[in-house]
């Protein structure tokens, strides 16, 4: 078993970093001439393209799917990687509440409340049912407004919400359908992946 695959050959324990080795090589050989090809397609892109041209549209749409391979292409052994923004990666809180009142109808959940959670902080929210714990959590995600004081999320910020009922899940999707809603790419800190590459980062099965 290699990163999720099943390769077979009949070489032995004495033979396996050698034979390893050769995987790993014409792995490197094949992204290379892909980066190759890559790179003139581009070229020609940044050249210009009638998009009303089916040639053109055919050749637009080849480098489409060689994008997609390329990025499916299995890498080294997998390593989990990941990333954050840099426009605030500077400032240690994540969400800042200051003064935040809120009220329904004549009941006050809120009334000058203040906090501060910084990037590592894991926080419990304890309380009777009815307290506001989930309006407290909708104020600090920004589902909902305060009537009073303000609520700053930094901008690298991206919040996943999983209810009680856990409608938001279902049992029959598979990761890539959920994160790519269906497709093939996802839009990550303003770069396009193809979901197979993006899982891989993850260690998860493209599959």
């Amino acid at each position: 078993m290699d990163r999720g695959k099943v390769r077979r050959a009949e070489v032995g324990f004495g033979g396996f970093e050698a034979w390893q080795e050769k995987i790993f090589a014409e792995e490197e050989r094949a992204a290379h001439k892909m980066d190759a090809k890559l790179k003139i397609e581009l070229h020609w892109l940044e050249r210009g393209v009638t998009a009303r041209r089916k040639r053109n549209q055919g050749r637009l749409e080849k480098l489409n799917q060689m994008r997609a391979t390329r990025a499916a292409m299995m890498g080294p052994t997998g390593i989990a990687k990941m990333s954050i923004e840099s426009d605030d990666v500077r400032s240690k809180s994540v969400i800042t509440a200051e003064g935040v009142s809120k009220t329904y109808g004549d009941r006050t959940h809120f009334k000058d409340f203040t906090l501060r959670i910084q990037r590592g902080d894991r926080i419990g929210i304890v309380g009777s049912n009815g307290t506001g714990k989930t309006t407290l959590l909708k104020l600090l995600t920004g589902e909902i407004a305060p009537d009073t004081g303000n609520i700053k999320l930094a901008k690298s910020l991206n919040g996943i919400v999983i209810d009680q009922q856990r409608a938001l899940l279902s049992g029959d999707k598979r990761v890539r359908d959920v994160l790519a809603d269906g497709g093939d790419w996802v839009t990550v800190l303003g770069e396009k992946k193809h979901i197979k590459g993006y899982l891989k980062e993850f260690l998860f099965d493209p599959e």
